[in-house]
């Protein structure tokens, strides 16, 4: 049964998208999935908060400032991959994948700059010891930023990889969301948390598309679009939420779908 329903909102996301936006696209020729999964186990009450497992929340880049990265650990000297996005002077953004070697707790620099950070991962066979951080250049402690506001991505040692739920469409291709998980942790009972997914076009501010509001004792929500979102190019997608107690741990998932643009015949 699965099928024949995502067939029909992959068909019915690339007609909104000629129709929309006059570009064609294949979502099945492109065949790459996207997942994009997020934690924030500490939320403040009545803060509003990136979900990532940073905490706080993110203050995006304007410009290719996002350079180095650094482990707490002076051991940690494994190759990691890092995905993110360059701007340029149109506001487009460019898909960036590199591979670097940690050097513990100093500073090692990426080789491209980037203005959005995504995702980072372990690609070594040798499990992190410490957090490691990727950031605007700043003054470090034993490979901690001091700037939080430079922070745009962390990974945590347990994890071995990234956890923000946030990402950013390449200027070539649409990202089409079929559905959506957002869930709150059973350690504080009593707290309410409103999450909203939100999405900034191009040269725009970021709207709200979808609200959901889950208790520690609901557990989790799931929804399933009939209706895919549609992320246009170049767009920033982000899941934030606001708790009304301290220390409230939440997750969310976006289940997508990459569209690259195409002008074969369809």
């Amino acid at each position: 049964m699965g099928l024949p329903i995502l067939n029909f909102q992959v068909r019915y996301s690339e007609e909104v998208i000629l129709k929309q936006y006059g570009d064609k696209v294949s979502v099945l020729e492109t065949a790459l999935p996207l997942i994009k999964f997020g934690k924030n186990y500490e939320i403040v009450s009545g803060v509003t908060e990136t979900i990532w497992n940073t905490g706080g929340d993110e203050v995006y880049a304007t410009t290719n400032i996002i350079d180095t990265v650094s482990s707490s650990n002076a051991t940690d000297a494994q190759t990691i991959s890092v995905t993110g996005h360059t701007i340029d002077a149109n506001g487009d953004f460019t898909r960036v994948v590199q591979e670097i070697t940690l050097d513990g707790q100093n500073k090692v620099l990426l080789p491209t700059p980037v203005a959005r950070v995504e995702r980072m991962f372990n690609t070594d066979n040798t499990d992190f010891l410490g957090v490691v951080y990727v950031y605007e250049d700043d003054t470090i402690i034993a490979g901690v930023p001091q700037t939080a506001v430079n922070i745009h991505l962390t990974v945590n040692p347990e994890d071995n990889q990234s956890l923000k739920a946030a990402f950013t469409a390449d200027k070539d291709e649409y990202i089409v969301i079929t559905a959506l998980t957002v869930s709150v942790n059973k350690t504080v009972s009593s707290a309410i948390v409103d999450f909203a997914l939100e999405i900034r076009e191009k040269g725009k501010v970021f709207r709200t598309k979808y609200t959901s509001v889950v208790s520690s004792q609901n557990g989790s929500r799931q929804l399933f679009f009939e209706q895919p979102f549609i992320i246009p190019p170049s767009a920033d997608v982000r899941f934030i939420a606001t708790s009304n107690a301290n220390n409230t741990g939440v997750e969310a998932i976006a289940h997508c779908y990459y569209a690259k643009k195409t002008y074969r015949n369809v």
